[in-house]
């Protein structure tokens, strides 16, 4: 069969207990997958691996595996982990949402349905114990960077209501002084100094004359 079948996912989903095994060069601790680079350097090609993870997962029965070894040495002879932190210009071959079990010489574990703290525990549990501490460091590193991130997302969120509730308030004010005003041209005026203001925040402004009909 040509291989536009065979690696059909809705294909290999009619096979019932279909269990698919692939490789990989390595692994984040949220469970993306490279199996076609190592860093940006090129190494291999897609091949069939996502069509396999989905097609076997969706089998009645199936399973859908990646499995490495959690080592590898380069050519000085240093070990490295294949579970890594973080990518760093890798190609994802697979994203974490169509990866479900993970193998390596330690164990096994399935990743459907984990939260991002619980795959990093997962991963780290199978990963060479020489590298287990420094991968728990980063997790947290991660974890905390995360939670920065998020107060300062949610500090900047609340400074911009804050600025927008004062700048509806200034607006109300101002159409109150206005429309005490009965000379047109010191309403013109009022509405002037209101637009300036909001030019020197950078905020486009309507044409006073608009805002007075």
């Amino acid at each position: 069969y040509p291989l536009e079948y065979v690696n059909r996912p809705d294909v290999i989903a009619q096979i019932d207990n279909m269990v698919s095994i692939n490789s990989c060069v390595a692994v984040d601790i949220y469970g993306q997958v490279s199996s076609e680079s190592f860093g940006s350097r090129q190494i291999s090609g897609t091949g069939g691996q996502l069509d396999f993870l989905i097609g076997a997962s969706s089998a009645k029965g199936g399973k859908a595996f990646i499995c490495m070894s959690s080592t590898f040495k380069d050519r000085q002879g240093n070990l490295h982990s294949r579970v890594l932190p973080q990518f760093n210009g890798d190609i994802i071959t697979s994203p974490r949402s169509q990866v479900y079990f993970l193998a390596t010489e330690f164990g096994v574990i399935n990743m459907e349905g984990l939260s991002t703290w619980e795959r990093a525990e997962g991963l780290i549990s199978i990963a060479h114990p020489d590298f287990r501490d420094g991968l728990i460091k980063e997790a947290e590193k991660s974890v905390k960077t995360s939670q920065q991130n998020l107060t300062a997302a949610q500090a900047a969120d609340r400074k911009a209501r804050e600025d927008l509730e004062k700048m509806e308030k200034q607006e109300a004010d101002w159409r109150a002084q206005s429309e005490k005003l009965t000379d047109t041209n010191e309403k013109i005026a009022v509405w002037k100094g209101k637009n300036q203001e909001l030019e020197v925040l950078g905020i486009e402004v309507q044409e006073t004359e608009d805002l007075l009909k």
